[in-house]
């Protein structure tokens, strides 16, 4: 219970915006190129884009009744509402400022009769059968042990029910490998000066290099944070034989580029050279050299 109120907390501070640094979903060039990556098609809006996968790889045209287990601001279910794919959302949260934020957006929306938002845990709702769809956003990596909650997911989704994720993959706890650092550190060693301006002080530049945040200080902000998150790609498999999974990457625009992009506009090279970088990272990601992964799969029997 302890741990569930620490990151309650935690998600309740990070509903509050940050000003000075641009993070790559506030980007849309970057957003388009994810897209892009696992539909083939540049959406901005990356609901879209997993509605596109889902009904490409997993048949899913429209579901009756789906389940978000740590929905946030629910953004994306929010247009899976809107666009009439989905039904009914059950929506869960351990923040209650995010739970408040969704009931206010499904009432402006005119949706509340459409979803559920409820603060605690959706993994101790029993039952099976119950959904159409199971929809992780950014949310799975967070769960411990993956495995059962992959296999919650299995359980509650009716015969033919659809298992969706687009998640962190990479290292337990946000740990880079070697590798993944040095590629990072390389590209940023070969960006220019005027991409290390601090937004917020003149003074001061951004660090060029980029490591790990320790262990300690993961857990210390956010017990639930990347616990077994390398589990993700083999417990899908495992429960979901025959799903579809894309590799997103993200050595570079997640990690080579963090806290640079507000910085993307000094010069009018800027976007050329962001699509270039992007473009490595696909490459990398070509090559298994990946942090994000999308996947959906269907339930069997």
């Amino acid at each position: 219970m302890e741990s569930a109120t620490r990151t309650g907390r935690f998600w309740d501070k990070a509903s509050r915006p940050t000003a000075g640094f641009l993070q790559w979903g506030q980007v849309p060039l970057v957003k388009r190129e994810i897209a892009k990556r696992y539909t083939g098609v540049p959406f901005t809006n990356h609901a879209e884009a997993d509605l596109h996968f889902m009904r490409a790889h997993c048949g899913g045209v429209s579901f009756e009744r789906a389940i978000s287990i740590g929905c946030g601001l629910a953004r994306k279910e929010l247009w899976l509402l809107q666009s009439g794919a989905v039904k009914h959302f059950d929506l869960f949260d351990l923040s209650g400022a995010r739970v408040a934020a969704v009931a206010t957006k499904l009432e402006e929306f005119g949706l509340q009769g459409r979803a559920s938002v409820m603060m605690g845990d959706g993994l101790e709702l029993a039952g099976n059968n119950l959904y159409d769809l199971v929809f992780w956003n950014s949310s799975l990596h967070h769960m411990y042990p993956v495995r059962e909650a992959i296999g919650w997911s299995r359980d509650v989704l009716v015969p033919g029910g659809v298992f969706y994720f687009r998640e962190y993959t990479g290292g337990n706890r946000i740990q880079y490998s070697a590798t993944q650092l040095a590629i990072a550190n390389a590209v940023r060693g070969l960006l220019p000066d005027r991409l290390f301006e601090h937004p917020l002080d003149k003074g001061k530049t951004i660090p060029r290099t980029v490591a790990s945040i320790s262990v300690e200080k993961i857990i210390e902000a956010d017990p639930t944070e990347a616990r077994d998150s390398e589990s993700i790609l083999p417990e899908f498999v495992r429960h979901f034989p025959g799903g579809k999974v894309v590799d997103l990457g993200g050595v570079v625009w997640f990690v080579a580029l963090r806290n640079l992009y507000q910085n993307f506009n000094r010069s009018p090279e800027d976007a050329e050279l962001l699509r270039q970088l992007l473009k490595l990272d696909a490459v990398l990601a070509d090559l298994g050299v990946s942090l994000m992964s999308v996947g959906c799969g269907t339930k069997l029997q």
